[in-house]
């Protein structure tokens, strides 16, 4: 489940039952009385507070239960970005891990059009490197990346 507080914080959160294994966060935080943004996550007053509050209750420290709660408990802070204009050089600078060799294509973000350059994601021309992305897509094999797709907006006259 995800949570977005007052603040700004997103989490990813998640209560597993011991013996069953199944996650019950949202019965526990009732989530169906919490309002929801466009994307779906639950808003929330205080993601930190609840984070405390239920690791408190599966560590038995949380003077609202008799007893631990036989649960395991995981929260996840979630880095999220400003949307913005982004090119294919700011997705190399923020996706550090990616070789400078891998695969790229350039497309136009017109349906149907034929791509505008391919080759390794180094040599690409800056005039496509420094362009604002449509969308894009990532392709990867074993869980490694091995190609990126990238549809470029028309720029404006």
């Amino acid at each position: 489940m995800i949570i977005k507080d007052a603040k700004g914080i997103t989490a990813e959160v998640h209560l597993y039952d011991d013996i069953t294994g199944l996650d019950f966060v949202e019965e526990y935080l009732h989530a169906g009385g919490l309002d929801r943004d466009a994307d779906g996550t639950y808003l929330v007053k205080d993601a930190r507070y609840i984070d405390d509050y239920a690791t408190e209750a599966c560590n038995g420290s949380n003077p609202d239960f008799e007893e631990p709660l036989n649960a395991q408990w995981e929260y996840k802070e979630l880095l999220t970005m400003k949307k913005r204009n982004l090119t294919p050089m700011d997705i190399y600078q923020i996706c550090y891990s990616i070789s400078p060799n891998i695969r790229a294509v350039v497309y136009s973000a017109k349906k149907g059009a034929l791509p505008l350059w391919s080759g390794e994601l180094q040599s690409m021309p800056r005039v496509y490197r420094e362009a604002i992305i449509d969308h894009m897509f990532i392709f990867a094999d074993a869980s490694k990346i091995s190609e990126l797709v990238f549809a470029l907006k028309r720029s404006q006259p």
